[in-house]
């Protein structure tokens, strides 16, 4: 089954959203986890880098579904003047 260029334009924000979250808390998993190793502070810092990338991802993954309503939003409103 293959996807029209339209599908792939409404999926990759959400695709970068979703990698965005990832990212995040991964970078803070590993970032804490070699400060720990550092400064022998274990487990602290890679709990709070975790919990700090997960908020920072879903902060982005939050603006990026903003925006595509808000991009969406003009072509609803269309629709429902169109049906009156």
């Amino acid at each position: 089954m293959a996807f029209d260029p339209r599908t792939w334009a409404r999926l990759g924000p959400l695709l970068a959203g979703g990698t965005e979250l990832a990212a995040g808390v991964v970078g803070g998993v590993i970032a804490g986890y070699y400060l720990d190793r550092y400064l022998g502070s274990a487990p602290w810092l890679t709990l709070l880098f975790t919990v700090a990338g997960l908020a920072g991802g879903l902060g982005r993954l939050l603006w990026v579904l903003k925006r595509l309503e808000k991009k969406q939003d003009p072509e609803n409103e269309s629709r429902l003047t169109q049906r009156d």
